[in-house]
């Protein structure tokens, strides 16, 4: 019973209370974060103290983040494409640095969708990865092992290893994978030249393929405003083998006229991939430096064995072939930042200088295969940037412009593919370009919803395989190869956001000049129409439109996020229109559990529609997987179960010319995994380099 009174006394006196201790044997703190917020450049996306810090790894995290979404293996942001990846500043070269990164040292996401004039124009939208702090040095260990099982058995393992004291970081990474792949195929294609062409083929294929990786590197801290570091890594495929039985059966204006059994073998040849990397971060006074170098050498090679055999006439054909590719680059950037009135001004360059030369060589010479061909593409790339980050008032502000000066020489028929003096220059492929790449992204708040809009100009520079005059013999009928002449596709984007907490609206309208786009033609070197070459081809102009919207509430222990977009393009090539709407979908369902059971229930789907001129049918799928840590999360299992109902198959159409080229595949996408991690007092790398050339280095 509480007593109450009423006292008119002025003054009580001293009044003391005794010192006392309580223990308290648990505190329970309950809160509720937005999963995402808006900013300038895009979306953040909070990890830690959420549900997603209790997931396996960070490309399990990325897979459930607002607007990114995997398609064909690889991630890719709704709207924008694939994305470039970072690590607290550090490029990620692999999706095993993804895997090696536990959700628990997560801090949190940015999702960057309107990258500023710093970035590379040729990327469409950037990922960073910022990590939780810790303290603590000494030896730091985590081993994880994935094993996958389809058709066949795959497996994959990381030993990550660290050493830290005061300011020195020393880090090695070792990584080895054998995968084993299955796939069926089928392909109906028509040909309506001089005679009408009916060619069909089933293919069953098999390759098995090991990967060695390894890395060394170190970073020391000297105090809160300089540190420098470097890292050195190589990678080999030791074991590569590939290959199909097929059959083919050729109508000719209706009746059944040829028919051919065809052996595929493939072998890839050991050779290795040196990448060393180099970083420095300082402040001096007010002025932030950031610079990044490297230097890349890649080699690859692959032997083709090709044995056909006539059912209907008899008789038999072997084409054996050889590819060797070489290539380096070494590239430098330097990005100063200054704090100028209410913002940011960071003024900087990159210089990349970069080199492919190729050589194909065929056994066999004859009116209906291709020839020899040797050529080499060097190429530099000078950038200078400057961008101006600014709040004003409610609005925020970034506008930057960046100037690349690209020169580009193809050389053909040397002796010595690395002999300038024996090369034969081509100037109608020698090329040139001095391109402004603007960028403008407004954010004006309106109490809880956040509206921004963005201009943006990219570049797409094609591969320097798509750059080759190499004409790869693939089988009687079909080559495929590049086209040296092909030039940089240009896309000038304009977006528009709206968000209001778990809910996000996106819109994104592209101009797109000299669009590149795969194509089947007949082979000009040969008489024999029956012969068709895949190349690449530019289209003067075309536009695109994206609408989408990401939803990620949280409703308890379950936590959905649903991704849609719907892209429309308008594309047409003589009198073929491609324009049909392509819907692309997902939702994931996680559902947290007591004890830290983690359970996930995910679904995709694509609908028919156009992307370039491939028209895609539609096909889906549905993964599970339940996690739990174990001996205080240093143990983390895994079971999952990818395309339960096997009904991702790809199927597409081709239209182009005269050809009408159908295909069908499975490629063995339902399977089983186990994937146990385990962790001995885990330190994260303070590397801070932010990579050099990443673009180039991914044409390579």
């Amino acid at each position: 019973q509480t007593a109450y009174g009423t006292y008119d006394t002025g003054k009580l006196g001293n009044i003391t209370l005794k010192e006392a201790t309580m223990n308290l044997q648990k505190v329970l703190v309950k809160g509720h974060r937005q999963p995402f917020r808006m900013t300038s450049e895009g979306l953040v996306a909070q990890v830690e103290g959420t549900s997603l810090a209790k997931m396996g790894s960070a490309q399990e995290v990325l897979t459930h983040l607002p607007r990114v979404v995997r398609k064909n293996g690889e991630l890719e942001v709704l709207g924008k494409g694939a994305p470039l990846i970072y690590i607290d500043n550090k490029k990620v070269t692999g999706a095993v640095e993804l895997d090696r990164l536990s959700a628990s040292n997560i801090r949190h996401v940015e999702i960057i969708t309107e990258p500023g004039a710093e970035y590379d124009a040729t990327c469409g939208a950037v990922i960073r990865i910022k990590t939780a702090k810790k303290q603590g040095d000494g030896f730091g260990l985590g081993y994880r092992q994935t094993y996958q099982r389809n058709h066949q058995d795959s497996h994959s393992e990381v030993l990550d290893i660290n050493y830290r004291y005061h300011g020195l970081d020393v880090f090695s990474t070792l990584y080895y994978s054998l995968s084993q792949g299955y796939q069926e195929q089928k392909n109906d294609n028509l040909l309506y030249g001089k005679t009408l062409m009916h060619i069909k083929e089933d293919l069953t294929i098999h390759d098995k393929s090991a990967y060695l990786s390894g890395s060394l590197g170190f970073n020391y801290v000297f105090n809160d405003s300089h540190s420098l570091g470097a890292t050195y890594e190589g990678s080999v495929n030791p074991y590569g083998r590939g290959g199909w039985n097929s059959h083919f059966d050729v109508w000719k204006n209706g009746a059944l006229a040829e028919g051919y059994d065809n052996e595929y073998k493939a072998g890839f040849k050991p050779r290795p991939t040196h990448d060393i990397t180099a970083y420095y971060a300082g402040l001096i006074g007010k002025v932030h430096i950031d610079w990044n170098g490297e230097i890349y050498l890649r080699k690859s090679g692959q032997t083709q064995y090709s044995q056909e055999q006539n059912t209907m006439q008899g008789g038999s054909r072997i084409v054996e072939s050889d590819y060797m590719a070489d290539s380096w680059m070494h590239a430098t950037k330097l990005v100063l930042s200054v704090p100028i009135w209410k913002g940011t001004v960071k003024l900087g360059s990159e210089y990349t200088e970069s080199c492919r030369a190729n050589l194909y060589t065929i056994d066999n010479q004859g009116d209906d295969l291709p020839g020899k061909t040797d050529d080499q593409v060097k190429e530099s790339n000078l950038a200078v940037f400057a961008s101006y980050g600014v709040n004003l008032k409610r609005l925020q502000l970034n506008a930057g412009m960046r100037y690349e000066h690209v020169s580009s020489n193809y050389l053909n028929k040397g002796k010595d593919v690395w002999d300038e003096n024996h090369q034969e220059y081509q100037p109608d492929m020698n090329r040139k370009y001095d391109n402004f790449f603007p960028q403008l992204t407004l954010l004006l708040p309106i109490k809880q919803v956040k509206l921004s809009a963005s201009y943006r100009v990219t570049v797409s520079r094609p591969s320097y395989r798509q750059l080759s005059s190499n004409v790869q013999y693939n089988s009687r009928y079909y080559f495929q190869g590049g086209n040296p002449l092909l030039q940089p596709t240009y896309d000038h984007a304009f977006g528009l956001n709206v968000g209001y907490r778990w809910l996000q609206l996106f819109a994104n309208w592209h101009e797109v000049d000299d669009r590149s786009y795969q194509c089947i033609e007949p082979y000009k070197e040969s008489s024999n129409e029956l012969i068709s070459m895949y190349t690449f081809r530019n289209l003067k102009h075309s536009q695109s439109c994206n609408l989408g919207l990401t939803a990620s509430p949280k409703i308890g222990w379950w936590r959905p996020t649903l991704n849609a977009s719907v892209r429309k393009q308008w594309m047409r090539i003589g009198e073929t229109r491609y324009d049909h709407s392509l819907f692309v979908g997902s939702l994931n369902n996680e559902i947290t559990f007591p004890h830290d059971w983690i359970f996930r229930l995910d679904m995709d789907y694509n609908s028919n529609g156009h992307s370039g001129t491939i028209e895609w049918r539609q096909q889906g799928g549905v993964d599970v997987s339940l996690n739990k840590g174990f001996l205080h999360d240093r143990l983390n299992v895994t079971v999952a179960g990818h395309d339960l109902l096997a009904s991702r198959r790809t199927t597409s159409r081709l239209v182009y010319g005269t050809s009408d080229i159908y295909n069908w595949k499975y490629t063995d996408t339902r399977k089983l995994l186990l994937t146990l991690n385990y962790k001995f007092n885990v330190t994260r790398s303070k590397y801070k380099g932010t990579g050099a050339g990443e673009a180039e280095k991914n044409r390579l």
